[in-house]
């Protein structure tokens, strides 16, 4: 695949003073002290939430007499933390003893009806971004007798809506003016607004589980989500999870850890249906406790990579028949659960959209292929997929769920092949700025370490294009699983590859990536965590 790279900015000559400059002009970001740290204006006012007073109402007189709380968790890592903020308030007024969490198996969303409230009456059940579309479940705990308490951030139906007061719905995609705002964050502000009411502050110590779940579901923390950021700014400066600081470690906290750090770990456990390890985890403050559940987490990591090594076998019989095809399709055994993970690890390899999926009987009895796409080189392959009008895929533009029944794959493969016939894949990166290697030192990595704290959806991470890398050693890291290259001055990691098998000992290189530095065992480098690399024709640096 042809690899076409762009960097808004070339700043090859220019100074620290210039290249910072520029940069936050080409961002955007005109106030870099409000933006790196925002304040209490930036937090929207708690009445701004539909049903929040209401809601707060049943909370408060619950805790006041003593009343049973059931409160019921999503089981990905901004449900995880939702439901660990609201456990964690309720325990400060009765040690949990009237306190029951609970939390689905597997990758399950959404209300159970073989979960124990629907077995037993719960007084109080608050359902934390773990909103069900069916309005039948919610009549039912009603019916029940228990009053409801849903605090949630996914767009709401309209069944949902017209029962909102009923069952007293706190929303950030209900009129609220962030729209952004995870489940967590929308715990976070439930919370503190009872400290208002009720003159306590337990819910301060609740940011840094907040900004997890913010940074963890790929929430917007651009400028434009202001309030988010002031919640991760808030969140990452003060760690007060022992949970959060034991899988961190050594690293900071910020967005990356998050994402690379925390959330497989949870996203590991509900794939292999241990979630419970995950809730205990963000609920206990026992380091021996903590340390067997990370472990346990880890063990789950292990076997899910572990599954994807032996179903990945499969794929490699497959490729010689579809060597020539524009989309790879696999049909693949053994893939519950971890169907994007291997679409990930495929696209890495082929550079080209691919398909995974397994053969499944649905309600009616029909066979279907369903699982994942992931695709690269096009715009909005999901939109593709259902310009077909055979196959449906469900997601975002270019990562999403997918599903055709057997009798339409291959009218889909035609389909999808056709719309592609014309099409040459090419791999685009932008960077920010385009640097030569000696440009780079600790005083400008740790200017890009700074505005990177808080980055993500609405504000990636700042990117650096380095052509002309020679002189270099090529390594790996981890038994293989990473790739290295080593210069007299940086270091260029490029995670989960194995490309040190194949790169030339002897070429000019080019990579994009994010700055950074640390300890790569007891040697401290200057480093570039690479998105990619292309081998280069050289380049004079002396004609720049």
């Amino acid at each position: 695949m042809k690899k076409l790279w762009k960097a808004k900015l070339d700043g090859r000559k220019w100074s620290f003073t210039k290249i910072t400059e520029e940069l936050l002009k080409y961002r955007e970001i005109f106030d870099l002290d409000r933006f790196l740290y925002p304040t209490e204006e930036d937090f929207v006012p708690f009445e701004n939430f539909e049903n929040i007073k209401e809601a707060a109402k049943i909370v408060i007189n619950g805790i006041k007499n003593n009343k049973s709380f059931f409160i019921y968790y999503d089981v990905d890592t901004d449900g995880l933390t939702a439901g660990a903020i609201m456990t964690r308030y309720l325990v400060n007024f009765d040690n949990g003893s009237t306190i029951t969490p609970y939390i689905n198996k597997g990758k399950e969303h959404g209300l159970n009806q073989n979960a124990p409230c629907f077995k037993e009456k719960y007084d109080i059940v608050i359902i934390v971004d773990a909103m069900q579309d069916d309005p039948f479940l919610y009549e039912e705990l009603l019916r029940m007798g228990s009053e409801v308490v849903v605090l949630d951030h996914h767009d709401i139906p309209k069944s949902i809506l017209l029962m909102q007061k009923r069952i007293h719905l706190v929303s950030s995609m209900n009129e609220y003016p962030n729209p952004y705002l995870s489940g967590a964050g929308v715990t976070l502000k439930f919370c503190l607004y009872l400290d208002s009411l009720m003159e306590t502050d337990y819910a301060q110590e609740y940011y840094d589980l907040a900004a997890c779940g913010i940074c963890a579901d790929m929430m917007n923390v651009g400028p434009e989500a202001m309030e988010n950021r002031y919640i991760c700014q808030r969140g990452f400066s003060n760690l007060k999870s022992v949970a959060l600081a034991k899988i961190k470690g050594t690293y900071p906290f910020n967005s990356e850890t998050v994402s690379f750090s925390v959330a497989p770990l949870v996203n590991a456990a509900n794939r292999m249906d241990q979630n419970w390890d995950a809730l205990n985890l963000f609920l206990t403050d026992d380091e021996s406790e903590i340390n067997d559940y990370i472990y346990n987490l880890k063990q789950c990591r292990e076997r899910q990579n572990g599954k994807i090594e032996k179903v990945y076998s499969q794929i490699e019989k497959q490729i010689e028949e579809q060597k020539d095809n524009k989309v790879m399709f696999f049909v693949l055994k053994d893939a519950d659960n971890i169907s994007g993970l291997v679409a990930n690890r495929v696209l890495e390899e082929l550079k080209r959209p691919v398909i995974i999926t397994q053969e499944r009987t649905d309600e009616n009895g029909e066979i279907v292929y369903s699982g994942s796409l992931r695709a690269t080189g096009v715009e909005d392959f999901s939109k593709m997929v259902n310009k077909t009008e055979c196959g449906k895929a469900m997601g975002h533009s270019n990562a999403a769920g997918f599903t055709v029944t057997k009798a339409n794959k291959e009218k889909f493969q035609k389909r999808i092949e056709q719309q592609l016939e014309n099409v040459e894949f090419v791999q685009e990166a932008a960077a920010d700025i385009k640097l030569l290697q000696n440009q780079v030192n600790q005083e400008l990595i740790n200017w890009f370490q700074t505005i990177n704290k808080i980055s993500g959806q609405g504000f990636p991470p700042l990117k650096v294009l380095i052509e002309d890398v020679v002189d270099y050693e090529v390594g790996s890291m981890s038994d293989g699983k990473h790739t290295k290259i080593t210069t007299k001055t940086m270091m260029f990691i490029k995670w989960n590859s194995r490309d040190w098998e194949n790169i030339p000992h002897e070429a000019s290189l080019s990579m994009i990536g994010k700055l950074d530095s640390g300890y790569i065992g007891r040697k401290y480098y200057w480093k570039m965590i690479m998105d990619d690399y292309k081998v280069e024709d050289r380049i004079d640096i002396d004609d720049i």
